[in-house]
């Protein structure tokens, strides 16, 4: 992954606010990004580890590290979220529910 460099309007903590924590950043939060913002330009590698990067950040600036290390994670597509609603359509698909529907039926004749 390549970090951009250049365009300043990414300096503005407020444009991220789709992440919860910038919404109302703390003074420490707005420090640490201060700085993060002051050394992205000193980022000079192509293809970058990003969890390795956050991780070597975590003494520098602690909260950010952790912030980033929660979202570089998050799916990126909604692939996966389309996979478990195809598994679960196939587990609650009418076919499925006939049998258990039969054996609702066949308990309430044996109660009743």
């Amino acid at each position: 992954m390549e970090i951009q460099i250049g365009d300043t309007s990414r300096n503005d903590i407020h444009r991220y606010s789709v992440i919860t924590e910038f919404g109302n950043p703390s003074d420490e939060l707005l420090r640490e990004w201060a700085i993060y913002c002051g050394s992205v330009g000193e980022i000079v590698e192509e293809n970058i580890d990003l969890n390795l990067y956050w991780v070597g950040m975590q003494k520098i600036l602690p909260i950010l590290s952790s912030i980033a290390l929660d979202y570089i994670w998050l799916p990126v597509s909604s692939c996966s979220v389309e996979c478990s609603f195809s598994m679960y359509n196939n587990l609650l698909n009418n076919d499925r529910q006939k049998p258990f529907l039969r054996i609702i039926k066949a308990i309430n004749y044996v109660v009743f």
